[in-house]
């Protein structure tokens, strides 16, 4: 909130957690988690009030593009949690509507494809079971 507030400067916020002195390797993942999930609760609560919108979005969008670029954060860890217009606007995907698109098939493909069984060569105990039973 410091640097949506003008009160930080972005740059040094950066350089700071780019710095391995201050953030070790082994926490580096959990760090980089949890400012993923403090960016999506951050866009949520400027989605929800316009007028704090208009002021404290662009520095929000620059702070992430910065981080970025100082590979403080992933891009893939990025597109799992933030919202697809912030996504958009930080220019890690070129359209939001194609990204919910792609995003929807990608579920809708996981959940209700039906996988295939060979039964001879799986279950060869079960299957002859069921040929018994049916003869």
């Amino acid at each position: 909130y410091a640097v949506l507030k003008g009160k930080l400067d972005a740059g040094k916020l950066c350089d700071t957690l780019a710095n391995a002195t201050m953030v070790p390797e082994e926490v580096r993942p959990r760090v980089q988690s949890d400012l993923a999930d403090i960016f999506w609760l951050v866009g949520l609560q400027l989605e929800a009030d316009e007028e704090r919108s208009k002021k404290e979005k662009k520095p929000l969008v620059l702070l992430i593009k910065e981080l970025l670029r100082e590979k403080v954060l992933l891009p893939d860890l990025l597109k799992t949690r933030l919202e697809p217009e912030m996504l958009q606007e930080t220019e890690l995907i070129t359209d939001h509507a194609q990204f919910n698109k792609q995003q929807v098939r990608m579920n809708t493909r996981t959940l209700y494809t039906q996988q295939k069984y060979n039964l001879f060569r799986e279950e060869s105990e079960g299957y002859s079971k069921l040929i018994t039973e049916l003869s």
